[in-house]
């Protein structure tokens, strides 16, 4: 009789009896054949594997499209009390037209909104607005002196700076600036421009007719 802990063992085509006892065979068979042993252990890592390697392309794929560049919109801010819309110059395509954007009403002038208006037209574009394409033809400078509206002609007193520069291109477009302005706060009226108190007929060396 043999011992009953031997075991007839075969390696590679040869046999032989091995004399270890079962603990013995155990443990070297583990390591020798681990996933023959340990099969749901082998697959869990497996799983595991996978699970990382698509975490890993999610977060390319994440990172990827935030870096991917935006369209720039023209911005139109949330504003939280009343507003204006101030007309100012922009080019479409070889040409210059005048668009809206909108300015919050300052508490002190909200009775006055078309004087709010032309203020923040003398002001020019903000850095945003200008970054988005926006422009004026209207001078540095220009000040706002006055500002009527009698028998449904609106009258605007301006400064002296209103009238420098630029052809009759620039001329046109100031013009649409201010009117569009007094037209988005008071609708379709009639403009009387007045520069230093004196109405004015024409502007600019071309005599541009601007009533």
């Amino acid at each position: 009789m043999g011992n009953s802990n031997s075991a007839t063992i075969s390696y590679y085509g040869f046999k032989g009896t091995d004399h270890r006892n079962s603990a013995e065979r155990d443990f070297a068979m583990a390591f020798s054949h681990p996933t023959r042993h340990l099969p749901h252990l082998g697959r869990e890592l497996f799983i595991l594997m996978i699970a990382l390697f698509l975490l890993m392309i999610s977060l390319m794929i994440i990172n990827l499209v935030r870096h991917l560049p935006q369209e720039r919109a023209v911005p139109q801010p949330v504003l939280a009390g009343p507003a204006v819309h101030v007309h100012f110059s922009r080019l479409q395509g070889s040409q210059s037209i005048t668009e809206p954007t909108s300015r919050a009403l300052p508490t002190t002038l909200r009775d006055t909104p078309l004087k709010a208006a032309l203020a923040q037209l003398l002001a020019g574009p903000s850095r945003s607005e200008q970054a988005a394409g926006f422009y004026s033809e209207i001078p540095k400078g220009t000040e706002l002196l006055g500002v009527s509206n009698r028998n449904g002609i609106v009258t605007v007193n301006l400064s002296h700076e209103f009238t420098i520069g630029g052809g009759a291109t620039s001329m046109i477009q100031r013009v649409n600036e201010l009117k569009d302005t007094i037209y988005a706060v008071e609708g379709k009226t009639r403009v009387q421009i007045a520069i230093e108190g004196k109405p004015i007929e024409t502007l600019g060396g071309e005599g541009l007719e601007i009533n």
